[in-house]
């Protein structure tokens, strides 16, 4: 009893941070909401959009912001992963959710499962996490198809001549695909796509399949400006943190400064090594050019 208090004890703290944030998303409001939907229901969700737009960068940060384990979902999601030969010896107990992105070649037995000693595949290893599929029109019909039944039944059954073996599957699947074959339709200036190519890239994906898709959202391109204005908020909270620790708050002090100057100055303070000096002796350089920006963005 007191071993077992301990593992739980211990598996019920935070587990690591992850290399990965929600936050980290530059722009992309409609589609950042649809996946705070899908999360909040577990949701399956289809990304649509050219290459580029930030796809897989938002299927990969649905797990940060998943709620945390039970211990008997970190239980459950550990003897799987013991079956299939998967932990370490440095944290044997799963705490984190799964995140599972096979590649567009895998066949159809590595997504479900199988082998001569049956063993859990790519769907259950996703159990209580997310299952990404990239580039899914890429995918095997076969593979794809598969995929049907442990959505609707939230296991999987393997049929061989030894026996039936039913293994976990309840994820949430997360796919993202191009809107055509070269990825900018409908943009008629770059596409260079027929509409029979078109509709054969979209006929990969059944309609049976499409149907258990419950959230479908456009990923479109992210303008430069939006982008611009997340560095510099960005590079805003990195310099006041840098301020606050080495004690340079007197630089904001000044009411009567504005904000431009204010920022000129602290950047000065918080990143000296990327200061330069003009022919005149005037600041000017990167550090001096991003607080001038700071400054219009505020």
């Amino acid at each position: 009893v007191a071993l077992g208090s301990k593992i739980k004890e211990k598996t019920e703290n935070k587990p690591e941070k992850s290399k990965v944030d929600f936050a980290d998303i530059c722009g992309q409001e409609g589609a950042r909401r649809a996946a705070e939907i899908a999360v909040s229901g577990f949701h399956n969700i289809l990304f649509i959009g050219p290459p580029g737009s930030g796809k897989t960068m938002l299927a990969r940060r649905l797990p940060t912001i998943m709620p945390e384990m039970t211990f008997e979902e970190s239980l459950e999601i550990t003897k799987v992963y013991s079956v299939a030969g998967l932990l370490t010896e440095k944290d044997p107990l799963i705490r984190q959710r799964p995140f599972r992105s096979p590649h567009h070649t895998s066949s159809p037995q590595a997504l479900a499962g199988g082998g001569r000693i049956p063993g859990p595949g790519e769907i259950t290893l996703a159990h209580r996490g997310v299952l990404f599929l990239d580039e899914m029109p890429e995918f095997s019909r076969k593979s794809l198809e598969i995929l049907r039944q442990p959505l609707e039944d939230k296991e999987i059954h393997l049929s061989r001549a030894a026996g039936t073996y039913i293994f976990p599957a309840s994820f949430m699947l997360a796919a993202a695909m191009n809107p055509c074959p070269c990825g900018f339709y409908p943009d008629m200036n770059r596409c260079r796509c027929t509409s029979g190519e078109i509709t054969h890239y979209l006929g990969k994906i059944s309609q049976p399949l499409l149907e258990r898709i419950d959230i479908c959202t456009e990923v479109p391109a992210v303008s430069f400006s939006k982008m611009k204005k997340k560095i510099a908020a960005l590079l805003l909270a990195a310099m006041m943190c840098t301020l606050a620790a080495c004690g340079a708050k007197d630089a904001t002090a000044d009411d009567e400064t504005n904000d431009k100057d204010t920022l000129v100055v602290a950047m000065e303070l918080a990143y000296p090594p990327f200061e330069t000096k003009d022919a005149d002796g005037n600041p000017s350089g990167v550090s001096v050019d991003f607080a001038k920006a700071f400054g219009e963005y505020i």
